[in-house]
């Protein structure tokens, strides 16, 4: 396996630990911002991947095709690179409203694990030395479930936490939630 191959691995291990922590930390009931952040976290670790893959990809298989080959093999290739960067509209995997209380978590649990388990399948595709336009793909399918899932996460929080504070008369509480939101927005991950 060459020395490319065996980083994208190790941080798709940590991707796939950070997910699994994402799940102890509902089932701590942790706060929703900050299951957001580390959702964001795992965002800017999976773009990470993408960029290693089609940083190895540009390197061998494009540029190899892009000196060698036939024009339709040429335009195949570019398309193929450019799918990279052009999700389909309504590309966002939906995530189902979650009911309040031990479904919620419940859901919520079975969700971060398809996902963790979608990362370890990134991983053994890794091994069996899959094409890497496949790799990014599946790397994107990940992005997409956990964007769908902050949104779910982002949702309940402003149903519940955030509107709980805005109707309080406690005006520091209505700007901390509203600097929280700040921040998620300003520092949020992009899909791909």
């Amino acid at each position: 396996m060459a020395a490319p191959e065996k980083q994208i691995l190790t941080r798709l291990k940590t991707i796939e630990g950070h997910v699994r922590g994402v799940q102890r930390m509902i089932e701590t009931d942790a706060y929703c911002i900050d299951l957001i952040k580390q959702i964001q976290a795992i965002q800017r670790a999976l773009d990470k991947v993408n960029a290693m893959i089609l940083e190895t990809y540009l390197r061998d298989e494009v540029t190899n095709v892009l000196r060698q080959s036939e024009q339709p093999r040429r335009e195949g290739i570019i398309a193929e690179v450019l799918t990279v960067y052009h999700a389909l509209p309504g590309d966002v995997i939906e995530l189902p409203t979650n009911p309040p209380g031990p479904e919620r978590i419940s859901r919520r649990m079975a969700w971060l694990g398809q996902t963790a388990d979608q990362v370890h399948a990134i991983r053994q595709l890794l091994e069996t030395d899959t094409y890497p336009m496949t790799l990014i793909h599946h790397v994107q399918t990940v992005q997409r479930m956990l964007k769908a899932f902050e949104s779910r996460v982002l949702a309940d929080h402003l149903d519940g936490c955030v509107t709980t504070a805005i109707r309080s008369d406690q005006p520091a509480e209505r700007e901390r939630v509203v600097s929280e939101l700040l921040q998620v927005f300003t520092t949020g991950s992009k899909l791909i």
